[in-house]
């Protein structure tokens, strides 16, 4: 897709090791393992469709694949977040 492309050459530009970031709506989960790739030091995932979590998980592979967090959810269990700061929310 055209916006994922755009949102991956940001990714390339702005994204640097110790952020941490949300993709918002993020479907098969490329952006945020895409930002865990790029140096992110944590990534996290959310979206409304259960289908599009769980595929995003697969897509992630094995947890102990990236030293640093790589997880996503539903929206509805990812209250916890707002306590947290992002650097680069997409």
């Amino acid at each position: 897709h055209a916006t994922t492309r755009l949102c991956m050459e940001l990714l390339e530009d702005r994204c640097k090791a110790g952020d941490r970031m949300l993709d918002v709506g993020c479907g098969s989960g490329i952006l945020a393992i895409s930002a865990a790739k790029l140096g992110a030091t944590q990534c996290f995932g959310v979206d409304i469709d259960p289908m599009a979590v769980r595929t995003a998980k697969e897509n992630r592979g094995p947890r102990k694949k990236f030293l640093r967090p790589l997880c996503f959810y539903r929206v509805e269990d990812c209250f916890f977040m707002q306590s947290l700061n992002f650097q680069l929310y997409l």
